[in-house]
């Protein structure tokens, strides 16, 4: 009897979670959104706060090296954005290391201004590029790697929304690179 109360919790708590991811996703791309200046800085720093927590409970390496340059953006947008990011960073770590992450932004690359969410984790091949963004789309089992699968498929709408560049590059075993461009002020 416990044993079946105990799958029925864990099921009970994973709906919760689909359903918050869910409606982030309709949130990501349904919701009006404000446009504003936000400084590259204020948005990092607030989506690292939120990620707090489980940046201690990873004992997560991060180098954070950022220009001082704003974009016009909705504020819980591009916070949720570098927050997925990060999120899945942490969460894709090799198995028994703490978790590396570097995170930058430079205003005059040939690229433009762009921000970069690169980890030392366990990456992912580049045959799956397209997939990796996809909602409900994964490459790994809900029991090595929780989550619903749809945190980049929320990044992709937020960049697309604002007209922005999201790109990947992974190579399993070394890692992972996301990058967002932002139009020219």
């Amino acid at each position: 009897m416990a044993f079946a109360a105990g799958i029925m919790q864990e099921s009970a708590l994973h709906a919760r979670g689909l359903v918050a991811d869910l409606l982030n996703l309709s949130r990501s791309i349904n919701a009006e959104y404000d446009l504003e200046p936000v400084p590259i800085k204020t948005a990092v720093s607030e989506a690292l706060d939120n990620l707090s927590q489980a940046i201690k409970d990873k004992n997560a390496v991060l180098e954070v090296d950022l220009d001082d340059f704003e974009i016009d953006a909705d504020r819980w947008q591009i916070v949720s954005l570098i927050q997925n990011l990060v999120s899945n960073a942490l969460k894709y770590h090799k198995p028994g290391q703490r978790p590396v992450i570097r995170i930058s932004a430079r205003s005059g690359t040939p690229k433009g201004r762009v921000l970069s969410v690169a980890d030392e984790g366990i990456g992912f091949s580049m045959l799956y590029l397209k997939d990796i963004f996809e909602p409900f789309k994964r490459l790994h089992s809900r029991d090595d790697y929780p989550g619903s699968g749809i945190g980049l498929a929320i990044c992709k709408t937020i960049a697309a929304r604002h007209k922005w560049t999201l790109t990947a590059h992974g190579t399993p075993l070394i890692g992972a690179k996301f990058e967002i461009g932002f139009v020219p002020a």
